[in-house]
């Protein structure tokens, strides 16, 4: 009964990621780096490698606020983006 409703959830959850998430190459893409950083881990235990990974992400969130907040809107007022990266960093580490 148990192995059975298993199976059932994991043929629903493969169909919904073949048919709405590997749908475009992109997602493919960004589907893949995650991986990466999650088996990274398990094969290369160096922490400078991790620290750069953190620094690297610390620096793309800043990019992303800096590009939403200026590209899309139009204003450029980088506090409000300083803030919101510095907000999160600390959920990084």
């Amino acid at each position: 009964m148990i192995m059975g409703l298993l199976a059932f959830y994991l043929r629903k959850l493969y169909t919904i990621v073949r048919n709405e998430i590997l749908v475009l190459p992109s997602r493919v893409v960004v589907a893949l780096f995650f991986l990466f950083l999650l088996l990274l881990p398990v094969f290369y235990k160096d922490p400078y490698v991790f620290r750069v990974l953190i620094q690297a992400s610390i620096f793309a969130i800043f990019a992303a606020s800096w590009d939403l907040l200026s590209g899309f809107t139009g204003q450029m007022n980088f506090g409000h983006a300083l803030f919101s990266a510095s907000e999160h960093t600390p959920r990084l580490c």
